[in-house]
């Protein structure tokens, strides 16, 4: 049931509820069950042997990016407009993949003081402090790789998106915990009733 919430309807997070009684005693999240999947790769081959292309995540799609050349707001706005939870950072002159800025890192400006000055610092420099000069949380994955190795990358970095990437380190798409969830479950008709229609 929880695989269906997250990966077809997208809840991120689903309660654990005592019966009686209705208190929540756990909560699972989407990196919960993706690690659920990695601790059990024997038991999902048919899927988990398939390629990200084979899976239809090969082709471009939709991807907000920004630059490191443009201020961290920038990576805020497009956070907001398109209500997503991160943005990867492309070098601003091979376009190549740098970085990412998440949500996470909306949380740690707001509770700085210099939060105003933050806001107009270029990328490049802003990942370079919180990063202490290496690449900051993006994990990259090609076509070619399997479903499998996707998962096992996701977990290792704790990180809720991998970058599907050409040869050339261009972004094709983004590949969140979500889709990798739904590649693993079907609804069964009428399962959850009316109650997503």
């Amino acid at each position: 049931d929880a695989m269906l919430l997250c990966g077809q309807h997208g809840i991120r997070r689903v309660p654990v509820v005592k019966s009686p009684g209705g208190d929540i005693v756990n909560i699972i999240t989407q990196s919960a069950l993706v690690q659920t999947l990695a601790a059990n790769l024997d038991k999902v081959q048919a899927v988990g042997h398939l390629t990200i292309r084979d899976l239809g995540f090969g082709t471009p799609g939709r991807v907000y990016s920004v630059s490191t050349a443009d201020p961290l707001r920038a990576a805020f706005q497009l956070i907001k407009q398109y209500d997503i939870s991160a943005v990867p950072v492309l070098d601003d002159k091979t376009n190549e993949i740098r970085g990412n800025i998440s949500a996470r890192d909306v949380r740690l400006i707001a509770t700085s003081k210099k939060v105003y000055s933050l806001l107009n610092m270029p990328i490049r420099v802003y990942l370079d402090v919180v990063s202490d000069g290496a690449e900051n949380s993006a994990i990259t994955c090609t076509p070619d790789d399997t479903m499998e190795d996707v998962i096992k990358r996701l977990v290792r970095s704790r990180i809720h998106r991998i970058y599907v990437v050409d040869g050339e380190d261009h972004i094709i798409r983004v590949v969140s915990l979500r889709n990798v969830l739904r590649k693993f479950v079907k609804e069964p008709q009428g399962f959850f009733g009316t109650f997503f229609n």
